[in-house]
């Protein structure tokens, strides 16, 4: 049995163990109405998960210009799910950014005197754009030359998708019926196969959207049906779910923290010049330069004095204070 029970686990985790594979073999066949097969392939069928399907829900063409703003966007759409687009609609609006949930629209190659549009769905169903504060939009980008050049050319697969998510997600908000199983790029076109699922009615009101309002909401109506579900509870009551291992260790932390304490040394030392050095303490230190005694440093006709000292400073942050050069003179006969 454990055999059997690793050989379907690896036949399942084929077919739906990642997101592509999982829409490849059923999410896009379930709601387009195509054949499904079996984790183990042994077996076909044609489901009707869907009231009404549409190979394309919906599409979007853009058309940049030398400004690097969008100056064309044509929407269509197949409102009534029978297969043709019924809604063709070119915007007149210029796009130089593009928002997660809608546009805005700046001068031509500017992000000057900006509006700001947001997606939203008509009473026809027709996706159109609505004005709005700019804190309403959300993960704005610009795309006009005020950014750089050729963005939407260079990024035009990106920039289709964010566009045609905005709408999609306006649209599902609209109508939770509403699934979109698949998006294809083309050029600069983007199309959506998408279907309306799980309410076959004229009402789009569907119950499990509730959640949207009230998350936490989800979790004691599950605890509810489980309770009353027989299935949960002999597993719940299995070896398997009553089952507990645990350990506990306690571990302690350690920093080990190294504390430099410089000497003055290390600080400023003398490099040349001077003649000697007077400490105070560990401190405070006093370089001095010139004549050591009266004329030691005379040579030829002339009194010669050492006037030039070089000091390296090697952390200028710990020096506190510094003090003035102090110069004494002893009178003397002089020649020359």
């Amino acid at each position: 049995m454990e055999e059997r029970a690793r050989t379907a686990t690896t036949a399942a985790q084929t077919k739906t163990g990642t997101s592509d594979a999982l829409r490849e073999n059923y999410v896009t066949p379930g709601i387009s109405g195509q054949a499904i097969s079996t984790i183990d392939s042994s077996a076909t069928l044609t489901p009707s998960l869907s009231c009404q399907k549409s190979a394309s829900l919906l599409q979007v063409l853009i058309q940049p210009s030398a400004t690097g703003d969008i100056t064309m966007l044509r929407i269509s759409q197949d409102t009534d799910s029978d297969g043709s687009f019924d809604i063709s609609n070119t915007l007149a609006q210029q796009f130089s950014g593009i928002c997660a949930n809608g546009v805005i629209s700046c001068d031509p190659g500017t992000w000057s005197q900006c509006h700001h549009f947001r997606w939203d769905i008509a009473a026809d169903r027709a996706a159109r754009l609505t004005e709005v504060e700019m804190p309403k939009l959300a993960g704005c980008y610009c795309i006009n030359n005020s950014c750089g050049t050729n963005l939407v050319w260079g990024n035009l697969a990106e920039v289709l998708k964010d566009i045609g998510g905005g709408i999609v997600g306006a649209l599902t908000t609209s109508d939770p019926r509403m699934g979109v199983a698949q998006a294809q790029v083309s050029g600069p076109v983007i199309d959506y196969i998408g279907a309306q699922a799980t309410a076959c009615t004229a009402n789009s009101s569907v119950s499990q959207t509730a959640y949207r309002a009230s998350p936490a909401a989800i979790q004691s109506d599950a605890t509810t049906l489980a309770t009353s579900s027989s299935v949960f509870q002999a597993l719940a009551a299995s070896p398997a779910g009553t089952g507990k291992a645990e350990q506990v260790r306690n571990c302690a932390i350690e920093q080990h923290v190294t504390v430099f304490d410089p000497s003055i040394d290390d600080i400023v030392s003398r490099t040349s010049g001077g003649h000697s050095e007077v400490r105070s303490g560990s401190t405070a230190i006093d370089f001095l330069m010139g004549s050591p005694a009266d004329n030691s440093l005379s040579g030829g006709q002339c009194s010669l004095f050492d006037f030039r000292m070089i000091l390296h400073v090697s952390d200028p942050t710990r020096i506190t204070r510094r003090g003035c050069l102090s110069i004494s003179r002893t009178t003397g006969p002089r020649s020359g």
